[in-house]
């Protein structure tokens, strides 16, 4: 498991029991699916939850001379 599964994992687990307080204060399943859904959907917006993986670029490899000993006389 990666490291931004992980965090995706912690991001809804988090929404979940936020939800799930209001849900239980205003003792409604509704008010904690309408909360669950808006933070879900205000996170995954702000990148916060990250569906794909972001590509980054390949780093330019430069060719270098192989390096000889030097040969004492």
């Amino acid at each position: 498991m990666g490291a931004r599964h992980k965090l995706n994992q912690l991001y809804v687990v988090g929404s979940a029991l936020f939800a799930g307080l209001f849900g239980l204060l205003a003792e409604s399943w509704l008010v904690f699916l309408g909360v669950l859904m808006v933070l879900l959907a205000l996170m995954v917006h702000g990148g916060d939850i990250r569906l794909q993986q972001i590509t980054r670029p390949q780093p330019v490899r430069v060719h270098r001379r192989p390096v000889h000993p030097r040969r004492h006389r």
